[in-house]
C-alpha cells in the first residue's frame, strides 16, 4: 500500500501550474496550448 513519506513539502498549486505552463512555453508551444495541458 503507498504510504506518504515523513517528510515532504507542500507545493502551491498556482505556483506549480505556472511553472509548468513556463516549461510548456520554453518548449516551443503557445501559451493557450501550455495552459491546457
Amino acid at each position: 500500500m503507498n504510504r506518504p513519506p515523513e517528510e515532504f513539502l507542500t507545493v502551491d498549486e498556482h505556483r506549480l501550474l505556472n511553472f509548468a505552463v513556463s516549461c510548456f512555453e520554453k518548449a516551443g508551444l503557445a501559451h493557450d496550448h501550455a495552459a491546457t495541458i
